[in-house]
C-alpha cells in the first residue's frame, strides 16, 4: 500500500502597455502521482516510486504594430521548467536467475527551458508572412543512484541490456531548434472571378532522440530535416458557388523517421521498429455549395 498527495496549482499576472501591448508572466505546477512495483527485486528499494512533479515560470509579451501601412504581430516566450523525479521504465536484475525484469523508478532530473517567437507580417494587403522560432535547452541533471544498481547505465551498447537510466542521454522528442515559415498571397483579381490564393509553406527541425537511450544507441537519433508544403485556393469559381483547391506535401520528397520504437536494450532478443514518414504527396479537391446561401 502507498499513499501520495501533492499541492498544485498556477499563478499569473498581466500588464498592458500604454501602447497597447502585454506583458506577462506565469508560474504553475504539476504532479504525477507515483506508485507500486510489483515486480521489483526484493531488497533492491525499487518496490515504490514516488510522485513526479514539475515546476514552471514563464514571462512573455504580446504585441500588434504598425510600420507605415504595414502591419506586424509578435509573440515572446521564455520558459524555465524544473522537472524532478521524473518516472521512466527501466530494467533492473530480477531475482529468478538474474533475469531482468522492467519496473518504473524516479529515474532522474531535468531542466527544460528555452524561447519561443511567433510573427505575423504583412507587408501588403494580399500578402502575409508568419515566422515562428522555437528554441529549446533540455537535459537531464541528475539521475536516482537507485536506478543503477548493478551497473553503469552509460556503458555504450553491449549484448546484455542497459541496467538503470543513463542521464547522459537526450531528452527524447526535444529539438533544440524549430523554425517554420508561411507565406500566403491573394491575387489581385477581380472580384467575379474570385479569389485566388497561393500559399508555401516551410518547417526545419533540428536533430532529436527518438528514445531515452541516445547514448546506447546513437542511430535512434533522428537527424535534422526541413518540409516544404504548397496550397492553392480559388474560391467562387467565375462567380459560382464553386470552390477549387490543390495542395502538394514533402515536396522536396524528404525521407525523415516519424516513429521510432527501440527495444534493443530492453529485449533479450533486441527490436527496433522505425516508421518512415509519408513521402510526397499531391492532391486536388472541389466544392460545391447548394442552397440559397451558394453565392455568398
Amino acid at each position: 500500500m502507498a499513499s501520495f498527495h501533492a499541492l498544485t496549482w498556477t499563478a499569473g499576472a498581466t500588464y498592458q502597455l500604454p501602447s497597447g501591448q502585454m506583458v506577462y508572466v506565469k508560474g504553475s505546477r504539476g504532479y504525477r502521482p507515483g506508485g507500486i512495483n510489483a515486480t521489483a527485486p526484493v531488497g533492491s528499494g525499487l518496490g515504490q516510486y514516488i510522485p513526479e512533479t514539475d515546476t514552471s515560470v514563464e514571462i512573455g509579451f504580446k504585441g500588434d504594430f504598425h510600420i507605415g501601412d504595414a502591419r506586424a504581430r509578435i509573440n515572446i516566450a521564455a520558459y524555465h521548467d524544473s522537472y524532478n523525479n521524473i518516472q521512466k521504465n527501466i530494467s533492473a536484475t530480477g531475482a529468478a536467475g538474474g533475469v531482468p525484469v522492467s519496473i518504473t523508478s524516479n529515474a532522474a532530473t531535468a531542466v527544460i527551458q528555452g524561447v519561443e517567437v511567433e510573427t505575423v507580417f504583412q507587408p501588403i494587403e494580399p500578402l502575409t508572412i508568419a515566422i515562428n522560432y522555437d528554441y529549446t535547452d533540455g537535459h537531464f541533471t541528475g539521475h536516482d543512484p537507485r536506478a543503477g544498481l548493478v551497473s553503469d547505465p552509460c556503458n555504450p551498447r553491449s549484448a546484455a541490456p542497459v541496467i538503470g537510466f543513463c542521464p547522459a542521454n537526450r531528452l527524447a522528442y526535444a529539438p533544440k531548434t524549430q523554425v517554420g515559415v508561411n507565406a500566403d498571397y491573394k491575387l489581385p483579381l477581380d472580384q467575379s472571378v474570385g479569389t485566388v490564393t497561393v500559399g508555401a509553406h516551410y518547417y526545419w527541425v533540428s536533430s532529436y532522440a527518438m528514445g531515452d537511450v541516445s547514448v546506447q544507441n546513437p542511430e535512434n537519433t533522428q537527424p535534422g530535416y526541413g518540409l516544404l508544403d504548397l496550397t492553392a485556393t480559388w474560391a467562387q469559381v467565375m462567380g459560382k458557388p464553386i470552390d477549387l483547391s490543390f495542395f502538394m506535401t514533402n515536396v522536396t520528397n524528404e525521407l525523415y523517421r516519424s516513429v521510432s520504437s527501440d527495444l534493443l536494450q530492453n529485449s533479450s532478443t533486441g527490436t527496433w521498429a522505425l516508421a518512415w514518414s509519408p513521402p510526397r504527396m499531391f492532391g486536388f479537391g472541389l466544392k460545391y455549395r447548394f442552397g440559397a446561401g451558394a453565392g455568398g
